[in-house]
């Protein structure tokens, strides 16, 4: 299968030979056929399977080596800059590389990320592609939608992401490469930061709103109060008030009936996260029940029934016998 692009400059000549009744003859521009240099068929069939031309356009050099694979350059298709490339040169695994293919280039290169392990695919909201073989092991390469740039995700950052849901998580797609933070290394993401430092490993970052820092410090408050037991805002005991709990740690109340009611109400606004990694000053939902997530996976929430007077106690956030539902972050807004 063999592809030859034409000079624009020669198509301009030959339509203006057209208008003026010169005769001219167009010439082809030099240009490099899938595959060429290696056995072609693995090519062709991974330039097929991508879209063809349509999708990636024609070849602009050979397939050349490059560290340990080979790669071939496109150009011209939708998706403007891509290529195909094979791991170790193994003309059995050839794979494009569409929507990432200059931040590899020109940002990363095959020592730090080694080469694509399959296709680009759909991830959430975004586009991914994993690479293995370079410096920095097992390696994503996102290309968030909302975010319209490629950054890599990989070591520690990269188990810890897959642990929660990666793009399906509250992080979503990553804003940025890893960088150096104080003492630590970061990274952002659409929906908060990760940071890692040696003695303590992958952590989510702490970044609070004021009202959620207040929260947080209420609830903590009124766990280690005198009593307890007791709430002065609704003059009776806190067992069975849950719901009214984490309101009053947002300074208001009555704004739902139940905790199931709020809940359902998170969830059609989109915004309940099933990852078992609440930040601090969120709230925590299980089957019945709603606590405040005060950070490092713990949670404070009311405990018992209507008619009991228990008091308010910290517990992790899967130590309930509760069905965990997730979590979500306080908006300003309330069911009623």
């Amino acid at each position: 299968m063999k592809f030859r692009r034409v000079s624009r400059g020669w198509l301009l000549v030959v339509v203006l030979g057209v208008v003026f009744s010169s005769v001219m003859t167009p010439q082809v521009a030099s240009a490099s056929e899938i595959g060429e240099n290696s056995w072609a068929q693995p090519w062709v069939d991974a330039y097929n399977r991508i879209g063809g031309a349509a999708a990636i356009g024609y070849p602009e050099n050979a397939v050349h080596r490059w560290n340990s694979g080979c790669i071939q350059d496109f150009g011209g298709g939708k998706y403007i800059d891509a290529a195909l490339m094979s791991p170790g040169c193994q003309t059995h695994r050839v794979y494009s590389v569409i929507n990432t293919r200059w931040w590899y280039v020109a940002r990363v290169g095959s020592n730090q990320v080694g080469y694509p392990q399959n296709e680009s695919y759909r991830w959430g909201a975004g586009w991914n592609q994993d690479f293995d073989g370079g410096w920095w092991g097992p390696t994503f390469l996102m290309r968030g939608d909302r975010v319209g740039q490629t950054y890599s995700v990989h070591h520690g950052m990269r188990g810890y992401y897959i642990s929660i849901g990666g793009p399906g998580s509250y992080l979503g797609y990553p804003k940025s490469d890893e960088y150096h933070w104080n003492s630590f290394v970061r990274q952002d993401f659409e929906g908060g930061s990760l940071t890692w430092r040696s003695d303590q490993g992958v952590r989510p970052l702490q970044l609070m709103t004021p009202r959620e820092q207040a929260a947080v410090g209420w609830v903590i408050a009124e766990k280690n109060s005198p009593d307890p037991t007791w709430s002065d805002q609704f003059g009776r005991p806190w067992s069975g008030y849950c719901e009214g709990f984490v309101e009053v740690a947002f300074g208001t109340r009555g704004r739902a009936w139940s905790s199931d009611e709020h809940y359902a109400f998170r969830l059609a606004r989109g915004q309940i996260h099933t990852d078992t990694n609440p930040p601090a000053g969120v709230f925590v939902f299980y089957s019945g029940h709603v606590g405040l997530s005060i950070g490092n996976g713990q949670v404070i929430s009311t405990q018992g029934f209507n008619g009991q007077r228990l008091p308010v106690w910290q517990h992790s956030v899967t130590g309930l016998k509760n069905a965990y539902l997730g979590w979500a972050r306080f908006d300003g807004a309330w069911p009623r």
